[in-house]
């Protein structure tokens, strides 16, 4: 099926709910220059579909390192907001940050305010205590904005999996990336078999429902991704790199409106990256996208792990030295839900989740685990199975906790799952994304 076909049915369908606003998307420049942290407009686009999701959502969850709010402009009443994080998150929070010049591209999808508005982005103040938003850049929303660039006809979309409700359904959306026109079929295979995986576990098992998986071909002119031998880069749709920001492994696209661009072809809210790859890679951005390599053995535990931080905005668990990332005392308890700090264990913020009766913190063999990092030392372990406060998590094995022995956020030890605390986290963000009921 033709892509300008797709778009145009989804249009109508679409166009059946008359109270829906449109889709409106700022794309911003963000960086450092000068020393000083700095926001660029680069534009205000209507994407082709209207929007999808609450009008009013106020976002109480708040687990982005941003926060961008719309507001009236003659009251200041609070219209939308979202939290987010961002490229220039990362880079910030990296070792890769000697170059102190440098912009990235994000974007903010919100619905078409009904009357004249203001957007203001907020910044996380990570170093205080509650880690409150400050306000840092804002602007003035015209009354329109401009038709949303297309892409190429070339894009051929599939639906993987329909949601089963009469109620709005969350949407997720594969991209092609490194997989040449001929490699079509390779990638919506690649991606529905990834699809049908996502939801043998929990809590996607009991979302499927209302759930729906698309899958975008973005057709590249190279295939693979990253560099020639020579080390001139491939050229791809999205210009991946398996080994951004000085990490390896660690898998990025700077093209994040090319990105948009490509998904606005179908109702979604979240974004897997898929990559042309049999390579271990991975990364996950908070309400941007997901990257996972589509041929790796261990394929589905990278989807998931990069989906966790992606669409929940989950912490990593795991506790060794973490090459690139600069390391944290704990003094500051973090607002992301599935890790906390010896100043938040009493009471835990997933006190309702605990084990009644168990220890706080909760004893285990560190050690031993660290020796060879394998599933059978923590099923050896007298507290597996159970939810409390076990130390290592945040890249540190001394300052922070996670709520499980293991949990997907922490490693990749075979037949793994998320713990209870991570799949409540994602439930509540996917539900919140569908009704801004608190």
């Amino acid at each position: 099926m033709k892509f300008w076909f797709l778009v145009g049915l989804l249009c109508l369908a679409g166009q059946l709910d008359a109270a829906a606003p449109a889709t409106w998307r700022l794309d911003v420049l963000h960086g450092l220059e000068g020393g000083k942290e700095q926001f660029r407009k680069s534009g205000l686009w209507q994407e082709p579909l209207l929007w999808q999701g609450p009008v009013d959502l106020q976002d109480k969850l708040n687990r982005g390192d941003y926060r961008f709010e719309i507001t009236k402009s003659a009251t200041g009443e609070l219209l939308y907001a979202q939290s987010y994080s961002s490229l220039f998150a990362d880079w910030s929070l990296s070792s890769d940050t000697s170059h102190n010049e440098r912009y990235f591209e994000e974007s903010l999808r919100f619905p078409a305010p009904e009357v004249p508005a203001r957007l203001q982005i907020f910044r996380r103040q990570l170093d205080k205590p509650g880690q409150p938003f400050q306000a840092v850049w804002q602007l003035d929303l015209p009354s329109q904005a401009q038709p949303a660039p297309m892409p190429p006809a070339t894009d051929s979309i599939r639906l993987l999996q329909a949601a089963n409700t009469e109620e709005q359904a969350y949407g997720l959306v594969f991209l092609a990336e490194g997989f040449q026109a001929g490699e079509v079929e390779a990638f919506f295979q690649a991606a529905s078999e990834l699809s049908q995986a996502l939801f043998q576990y929990a809590p996607f098992d009991r979302l499927r429902p209302r759930m729906q998986v698309h899958a975008v071909m973005t057709p590249s002119t190279d295939s693979g991704i990253g560099f020639r031998n020579g080390g001139q880069p491939l050229d791809t749709r999205f210009a991946v790199n398996p080994n951004a920001l000085g990490m390896p492994r660690y898998a990025l696209s700077m093209e994040v409106h090319a990105i948009r661009n490509a998904a606005m072809a179908v109702p979604y809210h979240s974004i897997v990256i898929l990559t042309n790859s049999s390579d271990y890679h991975g990364s996950g951005i908070f309400q941007t996208y997901a990257i996972a390599p589509a041929f790796h053995p261990r394929r589905e535990f990278l989807l998931l792990h990069e989906l966790g931080h992606s669409l929940a905005g989950l912490a990593d668990e795991y506790f060794h030295d973490t090459p690139g990332y600069a390391g944290s005392d704990g003094t500051i308890e973090p607002y992301q839900p599935n890790i906390t700090s010896k100043a938040g264990l009493a009471p835990l913020k997933w006190q309702h989740l605990a084990t009644e009766g168990i220890p706080i913190p909760t004893p285990w063999n560190q050690q031993a685990f660290m020796q060879n990092r394998q599933m059978s030392t923590l099923t050896a372990e007298p507290h597996q199975g159970v939810v409390g406060a076990f130390l290592g998590a945040n890249y540190s094995a001394e300052h922070y906790y996670r709520p499980a022995l293991a949990c997907i956020m922490l490693l990749d030890m075979g037949d793994n799952h998320f713990c209870p605390v991570c799949q409540q986290a994602i439930v509540e963000q996917i539900e919140s994304q569908l009704s801004a009921a608190p």
